[in-house]
């Protein structure tokens, strides 16, 4: 169902009194409804799918199949399985109304009904419907952009590893060992950089306290250092790189905790300009263990500060549309704190840098 306005939303009347039928028949359309009747079960089983309405108004105690199994039946076919159903009815025991809840209708309007009442129900079931199909279209755009982002993602390291492949399947008996060295390099660099962006998705999709143990930050970060240092020796990076001379714990996935720092680390690389420089801190604080990246690049404005977050965000793309990605790293890396009972905090200004700070407790 598209979003409508109320006077065009189509309601089925479903009662065999004929009385009761006119009654709100003539009663809706006053208050801007479109309305269609009919008097039995199988007539409004064939209306149903004949004019698909918004909305049914069904009445339980009918004759040869009352509304009760209508409903079932209306639930069961894919075509009129999401319209809302709305008992009308004299019975007002518990029993039938669990057991018309349970069928799948939404409401109950009990006989002798108030037409005010009647049109605010169906108002209210009809709102929630909409509420309830927009989130599902949402869902959907960020399935297909999700997908989209990592087909994008996992082409460019794809197609290394197939063609450095196939340089060494065609080329194997002229290469030297050097060369052959190189293409093994690449096609190894490729393929961690799909693990890495796997990873990501696990680090959003797990938790990441589970399976934990006490680990030794230091490593953590020495290993996301080198994953990264490709990319800073191409652009002419320096990272100045300041660790504890006793590393401290926390307790973490070794995945988990490396991918955390990874992306803070690749963000600051990713957002600097060639030949810039960035600081990488880790010290004990008390009872919790700070890793602080610190960069020179574009910064970030106030209202932006929280929705870098988000998964999927990118900023102002008139700013950032020279810098790749999927919009997930820093998501990852605030996930994996708060899974560990931490926190990442932003602290930057535009055209001033900025300085990320995850905060882990230790063991």
């Amino acid at each position: 169902m598209t979003q409508q306005q109320p006077s065009t939303w189509r309601v089925l009347v479903v009662d065999d009194n004929e009385d009761i039928v006119r009654v709100l028949r003539t009663g809706l359309r006053a208050k801007g409804f479109e309305i269609f009747t009919a008097f039995e079960g199988s007539e409004a089983l064939r209306r149903a799918l004949h004019d698909a309405p918004d909305l049914i108004l069904l009445d339980i105690m009918m004759p040869t199949m009352d509304g009760l199994e209508v409903c079932q039946r209306l639930k069961e076919e894919p075509a009129t399985q999401d319209i809302p159903i709305i008992f009308l009815s004299a019975r007002v025991e518990v029993q039938d109304r669990i057991k018309g809840l349970d069928l799948g209708a939404v409401d109950y309007v009990t006989k002798p009904f108030d037409m005010d009442e009647v049109a605010s129900r169906i108002r209210a079931a009809l709102r929630t419907r909409m509420k309830t199909m927009e989130t599902a279209q949402q869902l959907e755009g960020m399935k297909k952009e999700f997908l989209s982002l990592l087909a994008h993602e996992m082409a460019s390291p794809l197609t290394a590893i197939r063609g450095f492949a196939e340089l060494l399947e065609m080329g194997l008996s002229n290469m030297d060992a050097r060369a052959q060295m190189e293409c093994l390099k690449e096609i190894n660099r490729s393929s961690r950089v799909m693990s890495g962006t796997l990873d990501d998705f696990l680090s959003l999709a797990q938790e990441p306290q589970q399976a934990g143990r006490p680990l030794e930050v230091n490593p953590a970060v020495r290993e996301a250092v080198e994953e990264l240092a490709a990319e800073r020796e191409k652009r002419k990076l320096t990272l100045h790189l300041e660790l504890p001379e006793v590393s401290p714990q926390v307790k973490a996935h070794p995945r988990f905790l490396t991918r955390g720092i990874f992306q803070l680390l690749s963000n600051a690389q990713k957002f600097s300009a060639d030949g810039g420089e960035i600081w990488l801190k880790v010290h004990n604080n008390g009872d919790s263990v700070l890793i602080e990246v610190r960069d020179q690049g574009i910064g970030i404005a106030p209202d932006n500060q929280e929705k870098i977050f988000e998964k999927f965000y990118q900023v102002d793309p008139s700013r950032t549309r020279s810098f790749s990605g999927m919009g997930i790293g820093l998501a990852v890396a605030r996930r994996v704190a708060r899974g560990l009972g931490g926190e990442v905090t932003v602290e930057s200004a535009l055209g001033k840098g900025a300085t990320f700070v995850m905060r882990l407790p230790t063991p």
